[in-house]
Formats: structure tokens, C-alpha cells, sequence
């Protein structure tokens, strides 16, 4: 049997105890999206190992046992694995994981609908959070999400915007933004929102979402869309954890650009939107 943690999901792991949680605190669901919301589950420090020995890639159940013997000291090979599976199955049941007798299935499995995966009638826990509740949660907190202006420069000079005009010139410095990124998923962040200013402006903006993408991040990116790119497009698309938040403020072209003082501004972004 194959495992793998789902596109749109997060995992976590902290020093005594893990998170799992889906998109759906950062992302956006379309209007007839009527799947039901997994949430977030904490697990012990036991299950966050297992959890730690997934990837986005299908592995065999006996290459994660493989691997969990080492951790496992003294647990016989059955035993574990036995355990184990059962672990997995509830992440499976919940919507979290997908399962396959090979990897191609355990790929296919990431189209099914949570509905079908819905078993009202399992309630058993497959971890007991009650310690990590007691001992963690309420004495020590950790940051969930960090947001990034990477340019307060910008080409549109939208009437209530909140950065004087004379200030939008300036661009972060590319080294600081991947220190600022790679201590933030240090300290196990989970979303980043990248913003401006206009953020498209950057030079270095479709590095910065591929840094993003390969430390396993959720990303919302806040944009006017008029500098739209296919390059920057192709990279969006790679990340199932990516979103991108825009405004229109009116479909007559003529009170929209009057508010971003961008003549054409609205033709742009309902083509960056259409994209």
C-alpha cells in the first residue's frame, strides 16, 4: 500500500507535537465548492513522526516502516506497521492523506471528493492529544503566517491607497526576502502573503514564489494583475497552495481607472484575472 500527504494540505512538525491542516484558512473555495472543510488536527510527538515520514510523493507502507524502526526502538516490525496503518487510515478517512495499492492509484486518489472518503460513523482518535493539549497549546504559541510587502513601488496610484506616492519607488533587497523566508519556515511557518506596492514589480518575484513552493508554503499573492506574465503565471500554477487576491472596483472603466489613476487599469486586470 502507497500514502501520501494531499496537495492542499500542511504538516507541521514541532518539537512535541505536529499540525496537519488542509488550504482552507488561507485559500479560496469557488462558490459550488461544497466539500467539507477537514480543518486541522494535532497529533503527539509519536504521530507527528509518522506524519514526518510522507511526502507530496507516494511511498510504500514498507519503506515508511522502514524508516520508523530506527525511531521506534524496541517495537517489533509487525507491530509497527500494524499501528501505523491504522494511523495513516484515519488521515486517509479524514481527507488528509491519499492511499493506493500502487503510486499511480495513490496519485488518482487525490481527485477523489472528501464526501466519498466521509465515514460518519468512525469517531475513534487515532492519537490521544490530551498531553499536548496540557503541555503545549496553552503555554506556548507559535506563528502561523508572515506577510511580506516586496515592494511598496507600484504603477497604479490608486486614490486610498495607504503608501504616500513619494514612497512607492523601493523594492525589498532579494537576499533579505529568502532570509526573512527561510526563517520563517524555520520557525515552521505555514502561509506567506507577498503584497506591495505592486509585488509583480520585482524582478526576482517568480524566484521568490519558487522559493516559496519548495519550502512548502501556502502563498496568497495580493496584486493588480496588469503586469501578468505567463512566465509568473506557469510558476503560480505549480503551487496547489498558492492563491491570488485582487480588486476591481468597478466594471466601468472609467470610475476604476480614475480610482488607480491608470488609464486602461481595469482592461488589464480582468485579462491578469482571466489568466
Amino acid at each position: 500500500m502507497y500514502y501520501k500527504i494531499r496537495q492542499d494540505v500542511l504538516f507541521r512538525q514541532y518539537d512535541e507535537y505536529g499540525l496537519i491542516t488542509d488550504n482552507s484558512e488561507y485559500g479560496y473555495r469557488m462558490i459550488n465548492d461544497t466539500r467539507r472543510l477537514r480543518g486541522e488536527k494535532y497529533v503527539s510527538k509519536s504521530g507527528a513522526v509518522m506524519l514526518a515520514a510522507l511526502d507530496r510523493n507516494p511511498k510504500n507502507i514498507d519503506d515508511i516502516v522502514d524508516e520508523l524502526v530506527h525511531i521506534f526502538v524496541g517495537v517489533d516490525l509487525e507491530t509497527l506497521k500494524k499501528d501505523t496503518v491504522e494511523f495513516l487510515q484515519y488521515f486517509v478517512d479524514e481527507g488528509f492523506l491519499c492511499i493506493g495499492e500502487n503510486e499511480d492509484s495513490c496519485q488518482n486518489y487525490e481527485n477523489k471528493k472528501l464526501n466519498e472518503n466521509d465515514n460518519s460513523e468512525n469517531t475513534t482518535i487515532a492519537f490521544n492529544s490530551d498531553d499536548c493539549e496540557k503541555s503545549i497549546f496553552k503555554t506556548n504559541e507559535f506563528l502561523r503566517s508572515i506577510h511580506i510587502e516586496i515592494a511598496n513601488a507600484c504603477n497604479e496610484r490608486c486614490v486610498h491607497c495607504y503608501i504616500p506616492h513619494k514612497y512607492k519607488t523601493n523594492v525589498i533587497d532579494s537576499d533579505l526576502f529568502y532570509r526573512i523566508i527561510e526563517e520563517g519556515r524555520q520557525m515552521n511557518i505555514i502561509h506567506v502573503t507577498l503584497s506591495g506596492g505592486e509585488p509583480l514589480l520585482h524582478k526576482d518575484i517568480v524566484e521568490f514564489l519558487i522559493k516559496c513552493r519548495k519550502l512548502d508554503l501556502s502563498v496568497n499573492v495580493l496584486s493588480n494583475l496588469t503586469l501578468l506574465t505567463d512566465e509568473i503565471v506557469d510558476e503560480m500554477k505549480q503551487n496547489p497552495l498558492l492563491s491570488v487576491q485582487t480588486s476591481i472596483y468597478a466594471m466601468n472603466p472609467d470610475v476604476h481607472d480614475e480610482i488607480t489613476k491608470l488609464q486602461g487599469s481595469l482592461e488589464k486586470t480582468i485579462c491578469g484575472l482571466k489568466n
